[in-house]
């Protein structure tokens, strides 16, 4: 018998661990980008006047942003030691990341203290990004840092999937 290639002892196929979980992010990512295709669509139907360029812009961030929730999202469905664990811990960090983000309302309409305290918030920084393509101001501080957030974010995110799927032996 020969030696198997890296990470694959133990293991149930010879699959790397990466590719299986890429496999199943980038379904996640085209589903999502596809969605919100349909809801730009609709949108533009109602009036939306964005520039194609910031429209595409921000499906690159939604692809991004669901590659890295996604993967950290598989990493914790793994180590939770039941599925009922599952829905209550993901609901109780996204509540409070979607309100600091600034998604539902700017940060600038609240307290000083709350906008502080949302740029330890990573989703802050795509958000803004976004706004600032949807206006078609695309050399923007606010760009530069969304892009590098959700580049970090997504190399993080994915790392961190690949390290679970390879201790779990999925």
């Amino acid at each position: 018998m020969g030696v198997p290639p890296d990470g694959v002892w133990g293991s149930v196929t010879p699959v790397s661990r990466l590719a299986l979980l890429l496999g199943r992010v980038l379904r996640d990512a085209l589903l999502f980008v596809f969605q919100a295709v349909l809801l730009v669509l609709v949108a533009l139907a109602m009036g939306l006047r964005a520039p194609l360029a910031g429209i595409l812009i921000g499906f690159g961030f939604v692809a991004l942003l669901v590659v890295s929730l996604a993967s950290l999202s598989y990493a914790l469905a793994l180590k939770v030691r039941t599925p009922q664990e599952f829905g209550p811990t993901i609901n109780a960090l996204t509540m409070p990341s979607m309100l600091l983000s600034g998604l539902m309302l700017p940060m600038a309409l609240g307290p000083r203290w709350l906008d502080a305290l949302s740029h330890l918030m990573p989703l802050r920084y795509l958000v803004d990004a976004v706004r600032d393509a949807y206006v078609g101001r695309y050399a923007t501080a606010h760009m530069l840092d969304g892009v590098l957030v959700a580049l970090g974010l997504a190399a993080l995110a994915v790392t961190v999937g690949t390290r679970v799927f390879r201790q779990a032996g999925a």
